[in-house]
């Protein structure tokens, strides 16, 4: 457990900061390869990276706008100073679909459901390391207890004495669920329900992991449950609406099985192949030209004969 990562005089690097970075690069990573791996085009991930880095934005100052509502109830004083996952999610999965819902059409629009699918991984993956990152800096640690799978916390206001990781459970139960969602998006056969089992499954998990904690959360003394608690509840409840829903709009076709992206893919081999015959034509050129004058000049052509090619495809 250490604040920092590297400490080079100014220079450092905070533990939590690195793991939060972590999660986000993971997150994206699983993005693209889930689409790779449902043979769906590339041109998605591009898409779609647009949207998640607005509700990544978005979730963020959602989680400061909800601690902040959480400590005025507590304190009567408004501050941007803290974060909550609760707010984070509901925040950023609000940006998020109110983007794809504006911006996005046909058959790019249809693949939201698939996404949604993808970003119960992405989202369990990126809040597993996050929480790695909580239990580095000391923040959102258990209760005091002194046992064999207690610790002592060096930093924040829980150190000194022995408590539960709970940080480390969450970031357990998280990969757990990550590697869940892996299974199921390579093994579905019906598109929408993941999102709803996550937030089902994340919301039952964080209910009951309340009762370990004992850091500051905000909200109002002596309330029956803390406002995460309040917010597992929803999350429950939205995912069970979530998953009626989908079941109702699929038997009305609404969402179909599969989308056919044949043509799509036969665009995307067919550029990368007129690419690879363009590098090739490149080296060729290299090996047998005289002089850089002659080098430049077949450049030059394979350049026009790549881009006229790229027009081409634009307007048909």
């Amino acid at each position: 457990m250490q604040l920092y990562l590297i400490e080079l005089g100014k220079f450092k690097i905070p533990s939590y900061g690195f793991f939060i970075a972590l999660g986000l690069i993971a997150c994206m990573f699983t993005l693209k390869l889930l689409i790779k791996k449902s043979k769906m085009p590339d041109t998605l991930f591009d898409t779609y990276f647009t949207a998640a880095i607005i509700g990544v934005i978005l979730g963020f100052l959602s989680a400061m706008l909800f601690q902040g509502f959480y400590d005025f109830l507590a304190t009567g004083t408004f501050s941007l100073r803290g974060l909550t996952v609760m707010g984070g999610l509901i925040g950023g999965a609000a940006g998020f679909i109110i983007y794809v819902l504006i911006r996005f059409k046909g058959k790019t629009k249809q693949a939201f459901w698939d996404i949604a699918d993808f970003a119960a991984a992405c989202i369990c993956i990126a809040h597993a390391f996050g929480r790695i990152g909580c239990f580095m800096a000391g923040c959102c640690y258990g209760m005091e207890v002194d046992g064999f799978m207690s610790v002592v916390f060096v930093h924040g206001h829980g150190a000194g004495v022995p408590r539960l990781p709970t940080q480390l459970f969450e970031s357990l139960f998280l990969f757990m669920l990550f590697l869940f969602f892996v299974v199921y998006n390579l093994r579905k056969t019906k598109r929408g329900y993941g999102i709803g089992i996550y937030a089902i499954a994340y919301g039952i998990w964080r209910f009951f992991i309340e009762y370990l904690r004992a850091d500051y959360r905000g909200g109002v003394d002596g309330s029956l449950l803390s406002p995460s608690q309040v917010q597992s509840i929803i999350f429950v409840v939205v995912g069970i609406a979530v998953i009626i829903l989908v079941n109702v709009l699929t038997k009305k076709g609404l969402i179909t099985g599969t989308i056919d992206w044949t043509e799509e893919l036969q665009i995307e081999a067919d550029a990368k192949a007129e690419r690879r015959a363009w590098k090739e034509e490149r080296k060729a050129a290299k090996a047998t030209a005289t002089s850089y004058e002659e080098y430049n000049e077949a450049m030059d052509m394979a350049e026009k004969e790549m881009q006229n090619s790229d027009d081409n495809k634009t307007e048909s």
